[in-house]
């Protein structure tokens, strides 16, 4: 099964945080130099977005599946915040017959009729407009982390583990960012 394509995704290059939250965040720390700051704020921000593999701003995709022959399929991304189409066999289905569940399941009353590729969902995903509060404290322990080893004034290519490697990430702030990560 292919990924869901975007329809309008978010710009996936957005930082998760600002560098001045992030600094605010750090006590104004002196020693921490803006640029470098908002470079390790844009790096992790990217790293991020690709470790959780899914939409945090809620965005449109288009998912084509195969029809189980059972009245219920899971759709990729999560949380699913609407239904805007559903066709199968390319005939559209009343959507008043159709229940999407947050966790990804579409329920369909007269089921998905077996075969390759013939279900095509047009859907919402995604957390909101923002950033969810959670997951920028997170991006902000992680930092907070890296400038007590002084690794956002200068680092070595070792040290860059401890902001890119999520084995290396405060427990706190890996717990909140597994909780968005998409479940496959």
């Amino acid at each position: 099964m292919a990924d869901p394509v975007p329809i309008a995704t978010p710009d996936v290059t957005q930082p998760l945080v600002d560098a001045d939250d992030v600094m605010q965040f750090l006590g104004g720390d002196e020693t921490v130099k803006p640029l470098h700051l908002e470079q390790w704020v844009n790096g992790l921000s990217t790293f991020i977005r690709r470790y959780i593999d899914g939409p945090i701003e809620t965005a449109l995709f288009t998912e084509t599946l195969d029809g189980t022959g059972e009245n219920t399929i899971m759709l990729s991304y999560r949380p699913v915040v609407d239904i805007e189409s559903v066709t199968i066999d390319d005939e559209a289905v009343d959507l008043d017959e159709v229940i999407s569940y947050s966790h990804g399941e579409l329920w369909a009353e007269d089921g998905f009729i077996s075969g390759v590729q013939n279900v095509t969902v047009e859907y919402n995903a995604g957390y909101g407009t923002t950033v969810p509060t959670d997951l920028k404290l997170a991006v902000m322990l992680i930092l907070e982390q890296a400038s007590q080893t002084s690794l956002l004034q200068q680092a070595t290519r070792g040290e860059y583990a401890f902001v890119f490697a999520p084995t290396k990430w405060p427990a706190d702030a890996r717990q909140i960012i597994d909780s968005y990560r998409r479940k496959r």
